[in-house]
């Protein structure tokens, strides 16, 4: 598990190495749009992965268990802040399998497609984070609560 801080850190180092990993395989608007894609697809595959594999039903013990390490944890204590972040050794290897994808599919100009798609995944993993770390004083966070 991870602490807010380390996550931070973490995401803070690997963003801008994206980024400059993909330097010169895109123009400015290629990779402006390819990233709002990759940001837009990310909140599709969370919202898929959410309703259709965390809260999956299997029949086996092995997968139940498996459900239950990947989201089930989370749901058994929502407020304990080291089960509200994606520990690193699931989504390094996640990130790295996507951007290979990413890749694979849209060329080397696809690494701003996933950078999209992993900066959606880190604004999502932070104001989940604080959705359940803190008590929302706005309007839109008591909403995001529900």
């Amino acid at each position: 598990m991870l602490p807010v801080g380390a996550f931070m850190v973490l995401w803070a180092l690997v963003l801008p190495f994206v980024a400059w990993a993909g330097r010169g395989s895109a123009s400015p608007l290629q990779a402006l749009m390819l990233a709002t894609a990759g940001w837009a697809a990310w909140f599709l595959l969370e919202y898929a992965m959410h309703r259709f594999v965390f809260h999956l039903e299997p029949r086996s013990a092995a997968a139940r268990q498996f459900v239950f390490v990947m989201h089930g944890n989370h749901h058994e204590d929502p407020q304990d802040a080291l089960r509200n972040l994606m520990p690193p050794v699931v989504s390094l290897p996640l990130a790295a399998v996507l951007w290979g994808a990413s890749v694979l599919a849209l060329g080397p100009m696809g690494t701003w497609f996933f950078f999209g798609l992993i900066s959606g995944y880190v604004v999502y993993d932070l104001i989940h984070y604080g959705c359940h770390q803190w008590k929302p004083r706005v309007r839109i966070g008591q909403t995001l609560m529900k």
